[in-house]
């Protein structure tokens, strides 16, 4: 390591080795070729040394080396690397808005309360707010936040979002963040904050220069202020990672443009896990399952399990089942089921079962193969009772 660098400690561990490089925020890893590295002469910022690499594990593709942090945040808060200061937004600019409404409009069924993230002069909020949005913008940049207010009335609260977000309570139908996910050096410090403050079910506007299509490409496309650059695949990635849910995108590809874009709209999910989902689903069933059970063994002096697999061991440890019946021993065709037992259980082979018994009841334990072991049942049962735990869903 270069001894002329200084370690720098983010929120996010390992994501800064040095303070002009960068590793893959997207996966976590620092397994990259450097495809350029040039000395830049940059406005204000003087002679900085700056690269691109490749993630050969995600193929994201960003800046690294790179200004430091916080020249970087400087130069945002100052309007160094980019002021929007025109009297009118450019034609493409105006463009861009007016396709992004349109892309929304049969996605989100009302107006509500919108926040932009990265709002510039304002242009963008004040379009929405024509459209009934009460809207609210953040953005570091003084100039730009004085311009929103004159030209289009727009109060612009001034700060880097991520800091602003933690004294702000409010919850948002809507969070915009156009043209700002590629300018972030670490895009979950602000991804994380913007979706917490979504309400359930609220929505996520995006839009970053498409890294695809490269005949399309201008001179000059690696730029200092992109220092990330997304392929549809890697934004589906990085939106997901922060539970936001695709709802729809669009791909924007016109040769009058300065690149071609992608826009995306994603909705915010549960903060549980697919996981942690799949087990509260889970314990539902068995509570159903639960229930049946209580109800039909209600009475039932025996009761003999057909089944010693996984199943069971969801049964045994979802359920009260041997709370409120007298479990006698299990049945299983599986000889080394029968020889290892089940717990305190003894496992028989199904010809143990009386099946004349009117005080006994058979509880089927199986998914896969619950139809297939019924019919076996039924082809011998006399008065003992048989449970399908499935038979009626």
């Amino acid at each position: 390591m270069d001894s002329s660098f200084d370690l720098v400690h983010c929120d996010r561990e390992g994501y800064w080795t040095e303070k002009s490089d960068r590793f893959c925020f997207l996966c976590g890893k620092s397994n990259s070729v450097q495809f350029y590295l040039k000395n830049w002469i940059i406005a204000g910022l003087g002679t900085v040394k700056i690269g691109f690499k490749r993630c050969l594990d995600c193929g994201l593709v960003y800046q690294s080396p790179a200004v430091d942090p916080h020249k970087y945040d400087e130069s945002y808060a100052t309007g160094t690397i980019y002021c929007s200061c025109r009297s009118e937004p450019s034609s493409e600019k105006k463009y861009a808005i007016e396709r992004q409404l349109n892309f929304i409009k049969d996605l989100v069924p009302d107006p509500g309360c919108a926040l932009q993230i990265g709002c510039s002069d304002g242009y963008t909020i004040s379009c929405f707010r024509e459209l009934g949005w009460d809207c609210i913008g953040v953005d570091p940049c003084i100039a730009t936040s004085k311009i929103a207010k004159e030209r289009y009335g727009v109060d612009v609260e001034v700060a880097f979002f991520e800091n602003w977000a933690i004294k702000d309570n409010s919850q948002y139908d809507l969070i915009i963040a156009t043209h700002v996910i590629e300018h972030l050096m670490n895009p979950f410090d602000v991804l994380i904050p913007a979706v917490s403050k979504l309400k359930p079910g609220g929505y996520f506007l995006q839009e970053v220069p498409l890294f695809e299509k490269q005949d399309l490409w201008p001179p000059a496309y690696f730029s200092l202020g992109h220092v990330n650059y997304f392929s549809r695949a890697a934004m589906l990635r990085l939106l997901a990672n922060v539970n936001l849910e695709s709802v729809g995108d669009l791909v924007t590809v016109d040769t009058g443009l300065e690149y071609p874009y992608y826009t995306s709209l994603s909705r915010k999910t549960s903060d549980s896990t697919e996981a942690e989902n799949y087990c509260k689903r889970q314990d539902e069933h068995w509570a159903k399952v639960d229930h049946k059970l209580r109800k039909e063994l209600r009475g039932i002096d025996r009761v003999v399990v057909w089944g010693a697999g996984v199943h069971t061991t969801y049964l045994f440890a979802h359920t009260g089942i041997e709370d409120y019946a007298n479990v006698d021993f299990l049945v299983d065709v599986d000889q080394s089921k029968q020889a290892s037992g089940f717990g305190d259980y003894q496992v028989c082979s199904p010809e143990a079962i009386d099946f004349k018994d009117s005080t006994l009841a058979i509880v089927v334990s199986s998914y896969s193969a619950e139809s297939e072991i019924l019919e076996t049942i039924w082809g011998k049962c006399g008065n003992a009772k048989v449970i399908g735990l499935y038979e009626q869903d």
